[in-house]
Formats: C-alpha cells, structure tokens, sequence
C-alpha cells in the first residue's frame, strides 16, 4: 500500500514540476498589455492657485493588477522634481483622488506626469500641462 502512494505521489510531483505554465518565469514577464491610465483632473492646460493646490484625480485599470502608479510636477528638464511620490497597489482598478499643496511653487508652466505599472512591468505614462499662478 506505500508502495502505491509513493508511486503515485512521484508521479504527481513529476506532472507538476514539468508543467511550465505552474512554475515558469514567463508569468511576470512584460506582455503589451499596458494599463490604462485616465486623468480625470486636472484637465489640460488648467490654471491652479498654489495656495489651494493642485486636485489629482487618477483611475486606473488593469487585468494584471496596478502595483505602482508615481505621480510627479516638473518644470524645465534642467530643474528638479518639484513633487513627486509614488502610491503602491495591487488592484486591477486603482481610483486615487488627492490634493498636492503648491505652496512653494513658483508662478509659472508645469507638467503633471503620472506613470503606472502592472504586475508584468508593462508601463503607461500620462502628462498634463498646468499653470500655476
């Protein structure tokens, strides 16, 4: 009777060890399917007060789970990251709404870009001109 069960159990472990799709590395490699990404505010090209902020309004899908979407306000490419911080998940939907105090920025023309990423790496980057006055 042990004999048996362990037949059967090598048996079994031989099936599944040998089953690619259960134990590849190909499950997290990038696959063209990029998330989806819509800004829902600010719009285009929108004028901020620096002193009540700037309202970021994302959603996101994905069918292999949002895992991390940045958001960062730049100037001019010699400048540095004005804001910037990252929100990590791990959803296929990610609805994010927040307000970003400005209250150091200078008046003038910024970009808001937002990048997310998906489990499999695959990237989708999203930028909105803002004024700020």
């Amino acid at each position: 009777m042990k004999t048996k069960t362990m037949l059967a159990l090598l048996g079994a472990i031989v099936m599944l060890t040998s089953c690619e799709e259960l134990f590849g590395d190909d499950d997290l490699k990038p696959d063209g399917s990029n998330p989806s990404l819509v800004i829902n505010t600010p719009s285009t090209n929108q004028t901020v007060n620096a002193s009540q902020g700037l309202r970021i309004n994302i959603t996101g899908t994905d069918k292999d789970n949002i895992t991390d979407i940045a958001f960062s306000v730049k100037g001019s490419e010699d400048e540095a990251d004005l804001v910037k911080f990252s929100k990590f998940h791990d959803k296929r939907v990610v609805e994010f709404d927040t307000t970003v105090m400005l209250s150091d920025v200078k008046p003038g023309v910024y970009s808001l870009v937002i990048d997310a990423v998906d489990k499999r790496t695959n990237r989708t980057q999203r930028e909105v001109m803002i004024t700020v006055k």
